[in-house]
């Protein structure tokens, strides 16, 4: 399947599982005391979609429950399920130290996601290095096209 060419959540959501990774939907609110920053807060319990993918009954669900909001994105879940190891860099500046290899990489409202290959026995983490997390087993993230602040 091709990558998707407009916003509908349902076409992503299919993509998505087309690359067998497990998506959700998540809510996404601006957080009150910080404008350029959300909360989010997955629509469903997603803590099964840690061992398995969502059928399409499911996602054509989700679209008739979640998917017509404005404020409605899509999560994926990180680790062995979806072979993702997800950095998080919350700068829009990469700071030079944090040297990447070469890997795939989307903008997020704050700064950037790199995917990566999961790697056995990470699972999430932060705070080891100012403004970098990393999602792997147990970990989601928020994937396009959702809302950004």
């Amino acid at each position: 399947m091709e990558k998707p060419t407009t916003y509908d959540l349902l076409e992503w959501a299919r993509y998505y599982l087309s690359l067998r990774w497990p998506v959700f939907p998540v809510e996404i609110t601006i957080k009150q005391n910080d404008p350029k920053r959300a909360n989010k807060h997955p629509c469903v319990s997603w803590k099964t979609f840690q061992s398995r993918l969502p059928s399409d009954d499911e996602l054509v669900q989700w679209e008739h429950q979640f998917f017509h909001k404005p404020n409605i994105g899509l999560g994926v879940a990180t680790g062995q399920v979806s072979n993702l190891l997800v950095i998080d860099v919350d700068v829009k500046d990469i700071p030079k130290e944090y040297a990447f290899p070469p890997a795939p990489c989307v903008r997020t409202g704050n700064g950037w996601h790199f995917y990566f290959l999961h790697e056995e026995g990470l699972s999430i983490d932060s705070g080891t290095l100012p403004h970098l997390d990393y999602r792997g087993e147990g970990g989601y993230v928020v994937v396009p096209p959702s809302p950004y602040p």
